[in-house]
């Protein structure tokens, strides 16, 4: 019994700092993306240097979040059956726990959590391709590649999440 109280303990511990990480690194893109797609928006011309603000550094960490990020998203879309709320398998025990042991943000903050995590990775992928790929395609590779690459990764989420086969 102690040792099935202590796995549940870790579970709950991997699943809390899980969170936070994902959390934490999606801050980091966001705030990174939105900074670059501000410097291409912000640009004068398409002769002009646009984005000389912009750094090999955050190019380097937005592309490295971003596609950790993405792989999170795609894999739990995957695994997730259709019409289920993604990432709620890891919080199952909990929910049959009593209520005095159950986590502190409970089914409806997850629940929340997720939305909006899951809204912001699909708000700032398609900011991305409008932005990079659409309306100034020649003025930053990086913000025209997160475009183009969050709209295969979109496509692939839908068709793991929905189950579509493709012909």
């Amino acid at each position: 019994m102690a040792i099935q109280e202590k796995t549940k303990n870790n579970n709950k511990v991997q699943a809390v700092f899980g969170g936070v990480i994902a959390v934490v690194l999606l801050l980091l893109y966001s705030s990174i993306l939105v900074f670059m797609i501000t410097q291409v928006v912000n640009c004068g011309t398409a002769d002009e240097r646009c984005g000389e603000a912009i750094t090999k550094g955050m190019v380097y960490v937005v592309t490295m979040i971003g596609g950790l990020i993405s792989a999170l998203v795609i894999a739990q879309l995957a695994i997730t059956p259709t019409g289920e709320m993604p990432f709620m398998k890891q919080f199952e025990e909990s929910a049959n726990m009593p209520p005095e042991n159950q986590p502190r943000i409970g089914k409806v903050g997850i629940t929340r959590l997720i939305i909006i995590y899951l809204s912001v990775w699909v708000l700032l992928g398609l900011a991305a391709l409008v932005v990079g790929v659409i309306i100034y395609p020649d003025r930053s590779e990086t913000i025209s590649a997160i475009g183009n690459t969050w709209l295969g990764l979109a496509v692939a989420a839908g068709y793991s999440y929905f189950g579509i086969q493709p012909r």
